[in-house]
């Protein structure tokens, strides 16, 4: 983390929060130029965390990532523990232009739930649908579509040499209990770990009704 300045102003309705950094380090990443835009009123705060690495030294990075928290009151039976609404955004990662539609994470004790979040590039996608919790019946649906895994390799602090692309589908049950249970569908291209090349394959897994 490099040198921050901060700023705090408001009124009686809301207030606002900006923190700017020369740099900070995030995985396999050097975000340059940082700066966050923070406005809370009532029970909700709107951000905008914007980076811009203009040198190519440190990745050739920039984002423009804006959402809305809300705290709900608790008082509500059927209230979260918090809202994340995430607003259309940008985000480049070494030259690669990716964006984020609009999507809405939901969390609560032992339980996330995910609409619509999507990561698209081009012809590339990566989508992730549903529930995150201890309950079997729950189910988060994931969908890859020439999904670049060097992506997940540039976030790592010790890189492990992916690349090459993934497409199919998974359905993960009550990853956050005890009993869970993981379905997929996939294919892989070209794909290389630690150097090493494992060229295209092919992943699929079925329930077992018999033995649960």
């Amino acid at each position: 983390l490099g040198k921050m300045e901060s700023d705090i102003s408001g009124t009686s309705e809301s207030i606002m929060l900006g923190l700017r950094s020369e740099n900070i380090e995030l995985g396999g990443v050097t975000l340059m130029n940082d700066s966050l835009m923070l406005r809370v009123k009532d029970n909700v705060a709107e951000m905008h965390l914007g980076f811009n690495n203009d040198d190519q030294e440190y990745g050739n990075s920039r984002a423009a990532f804006n959402s809305r928290l809300e705290i709900p009151d608790r008082t509500q039976e059927d209230s979260f523990k918090a809202i994340l609404d995430i607003l259309p955004s940008n985000l480049s990662i070494r030259g690669r232009n990716w964006h984020l539609p609009a999507s809405t994470v939901k969390f609560d004790e032992k339980y996330v739930a995910l609409n619509g979040f999507k990561l698209l590039r081009d012809e590339q996608s990566l989508t992730l649908d549903g529930i995150l919790s201890e309950n079997f019946s729950d189910t988060l649906n994931v969908n890859m579509q020439n999904f670049d895994l060097s992506l997940l390799d540039l976030l790592m602090s010790e890189p492990l040499g992916i690349s090459g692309t993934m497409t199919g589908s998974g359905r993960a049950f009550g990853l956050l209990g005890e009993k869970y249970g993981l379905l997929l569908s996939l294919d892989g291209k070209n794909i290389t770990i630690s150097d090493e090349q494992f060229g295209d394959f092919s992943i699929r897994s079925r329930w077992n009704d018999e033995q649960q």
